[in-house]
């Protein structure tokens, strides 16, 4: 392949990067924050919570589990990826649980998360650690390991 054909296939690779149902946040001053969390009990116990999705439109990359998004005031359906680990040889796993929260102007929430045998619940929490939203529950399972790609030309 000669540059020619690079230069021009370049912009249709990046361009099929970008998602068209994707969450925008508003652009109003009047909004809410909210975020995951991420928690360590102990050396090999952790979990960590991110907001993936908003409205069934996707949130773009965040950079840590603690990225704020901004949200407009009222009822919303959110999905929290969780990956977690119970201790040595026990995890990571893995679950994508919805949760509805009614969330209000000027406030910061959090999503945190708690096993309970099988499954998993989620909920919001305000500033003050007060949970906020409908507990939302979903069955884990082991975390896929992460790809490896071999580029070979």
């Amino acid at each position: 392949m000669n540059i020619k054909h690079l230069v021009f296939l370049s912009p249709l690779l990046f361009a099929g990067c970008a998602s068209v149902n994707s969450y925008n946040e508003p652009k109003s001053q009047n909004v809410a924050t909210v975020s995951g969390s991420s928690t360590r009990t102990g050396l090999a116990t952790w979990s960590n919570n991110s907001v993936t999705s908003i409205d069934n439109k996707q949130v773009g990359m965040l950079w840590s589990s603690d990225s704020k998004v901004k949200v407009a005031p009222g009822s919303h359906l959110f999905v929290i990826t969780t990956e977690f680990n119970l201790g040595f040889g026990t995890g990571p796993y893995l679950t994508l649980t919805e949760v509805e929260a009614t969330v209000k102007p000027g406030m910061n929430y959090r999503f945190v998360s708690e096993p309970h045998g099988a499954s998993l619940s989620v909920w919001a929490v305000d500033s003050n650690g007060q949970r906020v939203s409908k507990v939302g529950s979903s069955k884990y399972q082991y975390s896929p390991q992460q790809a490896t790609y071999v580029v070979v030309h």
